[in-house]
């Protein structure tokens, strides 16, 4: 009872922790439409530190070529366009579209891995969830009916709390807080637990130890005994391959030539944009003004030829 006792106590402040270490998913409503585009669920859900410089350099290019042909256009120095122009400007914004293609093909490529690796850790952290349940109603309901025997109990079921605890600070490659395992584990256990170099191995070791431990004390036979340590030994195996497929999934990213394909396709995409099409937008400007030009003059020297054959029917004898 003194573990429950010191679980009860300290309930809320290991929650605190462990709220802190987790902002929890992002969640929208699936039935509106709207509900996904809110700004803070785009802010949360996209990593704007690894676009930034990008991003950056990309706009610091845009505004440099548009500095250059608003200067270009003032000073009158932009020439008229021509047939090779067009023609150049025209193969490379096909050109351009070759790129846009093949990057809208590898974006999705990208996505569609993402929400495959996203499922897949999922189900592996559901299989985590879901054997270390097992294993402590099978620890409570095989041991603990002899008083020597609930000491060995409880200390299988602290590492069997401790062991998500263990997995998340290993694949964030952090050591972790104290305070998320108060009430858990005394202080020694839990300073040997994050000074190791793999948590979660060291959890599922001390679960084994617990576990034989337990079955070399229990006053049952040999035979339950062997059986009983059986089945707690399997499934503390199986939490082996649910740590590892979350391991696998972390430490293996994209294929580096597809990413650095896909990175390079962005960055010609996102510099090619401004240097099409901002010299065919002050072209079109230099079209409109000359063309407003030539209608300007055109009205205004239109009744000239009349003027004029007014002023000569005056200037004639009895006119």
């Amino acid at each position: 009872m003194n573990f429950v006792t010191r679980l009860l106590d300290t309930h809320k402040e290991r929650v605190a922790a462990l709220r802190g270490a987790w902002e929890g998913p992002v969640t929208y409503d699936p039935s509106n439409f709207f509900d996904a585009m809110k700004p803070q669920l785009a802010l949360r859900a996209h990593q704007y530190e690894i676009i930034a410089i990008p991003w950056m350099a990309t706009t610091a290019l845009t505004i440099a070529w548009t500095s250059l042909i608003k200067i270009l256009e003032l000073l009158n120095f932009l020439p008229p366009q021509d047939v090779a122009q067009q023609e150049g400007l025209t193969s490379l914004e096909n050109s351009l579209t070759w790129v846009q293609i093949c990057m809208t093909f590898l974006l999705t490529f990208r996505l569609n891995r993402a929400a495959v690796r996203y499922y897949e850790s999922r189900a592996f952290a559901g299989k985590l969830v879901e054997l270390c349940r097992s294993l402590a109603t099978h620890c409570v309901t095989y041991y603990g009916e002899e008083e020597e025997e609930e000491e060995g109990r409880d200390e299988f079921l602290r590492w069997i709390m401790a062991y998500p605890v263990s997995v998340k600070n290993y694949l964030r490659g952090e050591e972790g807080n104290e305070r998320e395992l108060l009430g858990i584990l005394d202080h020694a256990q839990i300073r040997g637990m994050m000074e190791a170099k793999h948590q979660p191995l060291y959890c599922l070791s001390k679960m084994r130890s617990a576990a034989y431990q337990l079955s070399c004390r229990t006053g049952r036979g040999d035979v339950m005994a062997a059986m009983t340590y059986q089945v707690i030994s399997n499934e503390v195996t199986s939490l082996y391959g649910a740590m590892g497929g979350m391991e696998r999934i972390n430490n293996t990213p994209l294929p580096w030539v597809y990413v650095t394909h896909l990175r390079l396709l962005v960055m010609i995409f996102c510099i090619g944009v401004p240097i099409i099409e901002l010299p065919r937008e002050a072209q079109r400007r230099q079209v409109e003004i000359r063309n407003s030009t030539c209608a300007k003059s055109k009205k205004k020297w239109r009744h000239f030829p009349t003027q004029c054959g007014k002023a000569e029917s005056k200037s004639k004898p009895g006119g």
